[in-house]
């Protein structure tokens, strides 16, 4: 289940149409493990870990943290959009960062990407 942090655009930038911050998660689709199967990726908000779901032969998906630690609270990115590409002989993962929470200039924007 994807979670959101609440967050109220309008006392920001009165003038949008409806929230942006809440459009729920980034997706990507590609075989990370090299089985064959296509898994996917599941992109995390502000405060909470991105997660591999990798499919197994009998079609079920297990979750797989992106990042180390309990609860994903270390995690100040928002991740808007999501890509599985081949940059170096295996599957990589390029997260786009961003967010009407964090302020220009903010590390909370910057993007990721993991070989």
């Amino acid at each position: 289940m994807h979670e959101e942090e609440d967050y109220i655009d309008f006392n920001v930038q009165k003038l949008i149409p409806h929230k942006f911050s809440q459009f729920g998660p980034a997706l990507a689709v590609g075989d990370v493990n090299g089985d064959g199967i296509e898994d996917v990726f599941v992109g995390g908000s502000n405060n909470h870990k991105g997660k591999f779901l990798i499919q197994g032969k009998d079609g079920k998906f297990s979750k797989q943290d992106l990042l180390s630690g309990k609860d994903g609270t270390e995690k100040i990115t928002e991740d808007m959009g999501t890509l599985l590409f081949d940059a170096d002989d295996d599957l990589d993962l390029y997260i786009v960062s961003g967010s009407s929470e964090f302020q220009v200039g903010s590390p909370s924007l910057q993007d990721q990407f993991y070989l």
